[in-house]
């Protein structure tokens, strides 16, 4: 499930969810279907590094920013960076003042602001 970027193990989360959810789409409870998910595929993706300790790697976050999908991701970036090392391939979006924005507008439906998130948080810009 995991793609491999100088020895750090990316989960491709938009990939993954998307097929986790795609016969769910008309649900009425989607939105706790994707969270279901996502936290399941967040578990599966932990990874033990002698350097790094236990840490999740997560890219193609985009589909995690749905409106539909009502994620509050502050909290789960929150959430799974106090229980791992988070590395968010940040190639896909900048980050401007500590507020990462997906893609290249800086729209603020489509941000998180890091300012608050904890410090054990990584943000990924290996090239």
């Amino acid at each position: 499930m995991s793609g491999q970027d100088h020895d750090i193990n990316f989960a491709d989360i938009g990939f993954y969810l998307s097929k986790a959810i795609e016969n769910n789409l008309d649900n009425k409870h989607l939105s706790l279907f994707a969270d279901e998910r996502l936290e399941e595929l967040i578990k599966d993706n932990v990874i033990s590094n002698p350097e790094i300790g236990k840490y999740v790697a997560i890219r193609n976050i985009g589909i995690l920013f749905e409106p539909e999908l009502k994620l509050d991701l502050r909290a789960k970036f929150d959430s799974w960076a106090k229980s791992y090392v988070l590395i968010v391939d940040a190639k896909e979006g900048m980050i401007i003042n500590n507020i990462f924005y997906l893609a290249s507008a800086c729209n603020s439906s489509y941000s998180i602001n890091l300012s608050e998130i904890s410090h054990k948080t990584i943000y990924n810009e290996i090239s």
